[in-house]
């Protein structure tokens, strides 16, 4: 309970959860697959683990902003959780198979309809990407993962983008 009030407050979440209808679907997604995921950790459930990845990437389709919250299971099952279960193998497997099936017709469809390059030109973060160096782009992903979720106040200002105010308007 605790974790789906602190994802709540999550400024990434409340900011993406006010736009159209999209976003609102990806919220769903992200929220129910987080519930999914910590009721898996909490009874050692392999159908609910592979439920709440297959709800991440129904997420992800809908919206990229879901994106972040099934990387963050992602990782915190990696370094966590996988460790202690018994079925090492399985249980991966059948995640990643479940992600799969949810995003895999979706990508050959695309792929296949337009070409690998004019799929990637689409989706215009990769256009964005490579304007710039591997290093630019990696300090500018950091930098959106600490401005998404430390509130504005809270932010330590490294003078990348000053603001008048310490409140930023």
């Amino acid at each position: 309970g605790l974790i789906i009030a602190l994802l709540m407050a999550c400024p990434m979440l409340a900011e993406n959860a006010t736009y159209g209808w999209t976003k609102l679907l990806a919220v769903f997604f992200a929220i129910a697959g987080t519930g999914f995921y910590l009721g898996a950790v909490r009874k050692k459930d392999l159908g609910r683990m592979v439920l709440a990845f297959a709800l991440f990437s129904a997420g992800t389709m809908v919206h990229y902003v879901a994106a972040p919250y099934g990387w963050f299971c992602m990782l915190h099952y990696m370094f966590f959780v996988w460790p202690r279960r018994r079925r090492r193998v399985l249980e991966p497997a059948l995640c990643i198979a479940a992600g799969a099936a949810v995003m895999g017709p979706w990508f050959c469809w695309a792929t296949g309809a337009y070409g690998w390059e004019r799929w990637q030109q689409a989706n215009a973060t990769i256009r964005y990407f490579r304007r710039f160096t591997v290093y630019q782009n990696f300090t500018r992903i950091g930098h959106n993962i600490i401005n998404t979720y430390i509130p504005h106040p809270l932010r330590l200002h490294l003078g990348i983008i000053d603001q008048p105010s310490r409140l930023g308007y």
